[in-house]
């Protein structure tokens, strides 16, 4: 029964997921009923198959933990070297984060920053992860020990919101970035995003 919606004339007497009473002579008001219900059914759909992009944005061979380099841009560099040798971006990208990150740096608080593209010079989605060893410095007054550097060729904007609604509750979720910071290595780091993302 899942992703269907069944329409009934009768009362049932356990009512069920994705089920709707009508009236026998159906009216305005059974056509509003199943419109909305119709409605729900698509918009959890789009969720459903956004949440599924963003998982398919992770991989553990994008992930690196505990990397020691002093440099933004060498992290920057480095995360963005995986994702051009595994075909997610293409010549260019590199640069063109290193020059949205000196005119808006994308800290985001809690040692993490997010520099992200749309489109430009990105043949799919996908997510580079780089934990340093040691903080750097990112601003004058933030430093930073966690990149997730974010390339983007979404469609939708369903999956556009569903992929930024993860992170921004991934990164107000106090407990899950300290495991995230507490994680042995590249393959429990996946775990734990991929338990986040349900």
């Amino acid at each position: 029964m899942k992703g269907q919606l069944l329409i009934s004339t009768v009362p049932l007497k356990e009512p069920r997921e994705n089920t709707i009473e009508v009236t026998k002579h159906i009216d305005q008001a059974d056509i509003n009923k199943i419109a909305v219900s119709l409605d729900e059914l698509e918009h959890d759909k789009k969720m459903t198959d956004a949440l599924e992009t963003t998982k398919k944005s992770f991989r553990e061979s994008l992930i690196l933990t505990d990397v020691n380099v002093m440099e933004k841009q060498d992290v920057i560099q480095l995360a963005s070297d995986l994702l051009y040798e595994q075909g997610f971006i293409e010549k260019g990208f590199s640069q063109e984060v290193w020059k949205r990150e000196l005119k808006r740096p994308s800290t985001v608080g809690r040692g993490i920053v997010m520099p992200h593209i749309y489109k430009d010079y990105v043949k799919q989605s996908g997510v580079a992860v780089v934990r340093l060893k040691y903080p750097i410095s990112w601003t004058p007054n933030e430093k930073v020990r966690l990149m997730f550097l974010i390339a983007i060729d979404f469609e939708t904007s369903e999956e556009i919101l569903r992929f930024f609604q993860y992170f921004y509750g991934m990164i107000g979720n106090k407990e899950l970035i300290g495991h995230l910071l507490d994680a042995e290595g590249p393959k429990e780091f996946y775990e734990i995003l991929m338990s986040e993302a349900g």
